[in-house]
């Protein structure tokens, strides 16, 4: 078997990943925007305002400043460590902790910073180069997206190890109430995230550089959540609860053969069908649905949708040990020498053993389709006699990817 590096999947934001024999890499989307973001080191402006983001001339003007601070001119006051009011500010730390001595806050996306601003900048980044200074990793700009939407509210993107805790941390976060215990004032003594008020309900949250423990994640998880209320995560009144997830669980995993039939440790968040998140009032229990991460110790790893109306499965998918706790996945081999006249006849024989005696199965090819382990899948649409359809994504020998009813 041969070991993979994956980056390993937010289900903080899993979109539905069943759906359309979707078998891909699993995609992630971010619920938070920023308007007018661009790309790194590309101008950003609002269209309605007559500011716009000019770097030479930003560059320029902070030079000079530096220029400034080696003739020993200082600003009025030092720079503001609480960005909230002017969106300006420069929060010193411990560099051995968060990699530098201060991050600055810089609202290059509404306005230019003063000629006093300037000053205490360069004074309270201690000199730091202009070139430095717009990197994340000394600055909230507002300007750039980063490597990911992540850089909206964080200095960094989270580790791999850090992402493997989130999976199990964010469904208690949500549904358990867990929250960080240690009040906020002494986060740089005890190594946590230092969280920052924005304009707004905003906040941001400056990481350390070794990998968060389970306090600095629950912090870090209060600052990307932040917007959300209760109202917009918690379960409809007449929709699944987190509490009742085992027993409809258990009996999907033995009515469509998952795994070894016995419910594991598990991760599962209840998700909108749409991309758009919806208000409160706007939520539909037929519009939802409880992801459910199944974390075999041994074997292979599992995705299962529940409706979270009914707690019926609508489909799951198959995945290599490893691929959403480790980032790297021991991927066994699924090579295989089957006509597809055979890999339809696997087909129809796992539906027959779901639904015996029901009669005949249309069935057609829909293509190839990547999977994460080595081989290509085949998909196969399948339509019963009465109308009832489904996807399959069928690995060279035999072995079911995925599964979905449409």
């Amino acid at each position: 078997m041969k070991k993979h590096s994956i980056p390993v999947v937010s289900l903080v934001l899993l979109l539905s990943i069943l759906a359309g024999c979707q078998t891909d890499v699993p995609a992630t989307s971010l619920s938070s925007e920023r308007p007018g973001a661009s790309s790194a080191g590309e101008p950003s402006s609002d269209p309605g305002s007559a500011y716009s983001f000019d770097e030479t001339e930003f560059l320029t003007l902070y030079n000079r400043a530096l220029e400034q601070r080696k003739t020993g001119k200082k600003p009025s006051s030092p720079a503001p460590q609480d960005p909230s009011e002017t969106g300006f500010g420069v929060l010193p730390l411990d560099r051995e902790t968060y990699g530098t001595s201060a991050y600055a806050f810089l609202p290059l996306q509404e306005r230019a910073l003063t000629e006093e601003e300037m000053l205490q900048l360069a004074w309270g980044m201690e000199g730091l180069s202009g070139e430095e200074l717009l990197k994340p990793e000394h600055a909230r700009t507002g300007l750039f997206s980063y490597d990911g939407a992540e850089r909206l509210f964080a200095n960094r993107a989270v580790t791999r190890q850090e992402e493997a805790a989130l999976l199990r941390l964010t469904p208690r976060y949500f549904y358990e109430g867990m929250r960080a215990s240690l009040p906020k004032p002494g986060a740089q003594e005890e190594g946590l995230p230092v969280t920052v008020k924005l304009d707004g309900k905003d906040q941001f949250a400056v990481l350390p550089q070794e990998d968060m423990t389970e306090e600095g994640l629950l912090r870090y998880l209060e600052v990307k959540f932040a917007r959300l209320r209760p109202e917009d995560y918690l379960p409809l009144p007449e929709e699944i609860s987190y509490g009742q997830l085992p027993e409809y669980l258990s009996s999907a995993l033995l009515r469509y053969g998952i795994g070894d039939g016995t419910l594991p440790e598990y991760c599962a968040l209840l998700l909108q069908n749409s991309g758009a998140q919806r208000t409160p009032e706007e939520r539909r229990a037929s519009e939802e649905n409880w992801q459910v991460t199944l974390l075999y110790p041994e074997g292979d790893e599992y995705v299962v949708g529940l409706r979270s109306d009914t707690g019926e499965l609508y489909g799951w998918a198959r995945y290599p040990n490893g691929t959403f706790t480790a980032g790297t996945a021991a991927v066994p081999s699924h090579a295989g020498t089957l006509r597809e006249e055979e890999l339809l006849e696997k087909a129809k024989g796992y539906l027959q053993e779901l639904y015996p005696g029901e009669g005949e199965y249309k069935m057609t090819w829909q293509g190839e389709r990547r999977t994460f382990f080595e081989e290509t899948g085949k998909c196969v649409w399948v339509e019963q006699e009465d109308g009832r359809s489904a996807e399959l994504v069928l690995l060279p020998d035999g072995t079911i990817q995925s599964f979905t009813f449409l």
